[in-house]
């Protein structure tokens, strides 16, 4: 419980420090919320599972390295952390397929995919126009990653 108590009062100083433009608070409760996350799986003793838990604890941490690395206004610390949150989904959708059986059946699994490939191609569709150039296979790559791992999580 202290690691989701830790969480939420993370996110709170963080969306404290955006809204009143305090960027030190900002900073320090996005990676004090993304320490939160790891605490928390740790505690619930992720890594007794096996690995589904390593991969999971893993995927937290790579995470936590993305966040940390948007908090730069930079382009290429941002390029940076969309790879560290690629590798998280990807380690989340091996997460997931590695875990002991699905909670849905093959064709709802089937359904919450196609549902995800709409939604990334309506999402694509609309931030295409407003991509750089050199955005445009980072983003796909990145809403094809999201994707997988929706499809996986059933």
């Amino acid at each position: 419980m202290p690691a989701i108590l830790l969480t939420a009062l993370a996110l709170a100083a963080h969306l404290l420090g955006d809204a009143r433009g305090r960027e030190p608070l900002r900073r320090a409760g996005k990676i004090a919320a993304s320490a939160g996350f790891v605490w928390a799986a740790l505690s619930a003793e992720a890594l007794a599972a096996g690995r589904a838990g390593h991969l999971l604890v893993t995927a937290l941490l790579t995470a936590a390295l993305g966040d940390a690395l948007l908090l730069s206004s930079s382009a290429r610390a941002f390029l940076a952390g969309l790879a560290a949150f690629l590798g998280a989904h990807l380690l989340l959708t091996a997460t997931f397929l590695t875990a002991a059986g699905s909670s849905l059946p093959l064709a709802g699994i089937g359904l919450l995919t196609a549902v995800g490939v709409v939604i990334a191609g309506i999402s694509l569709r609309v931030l295409r126009p407003h991509l750089p150039p050199d955005m445009v296979l980072p983003v796909h790559l990145y809403a094809l990653a999201i994707t997988a791992m929706v499809g996986a999580s059933g």
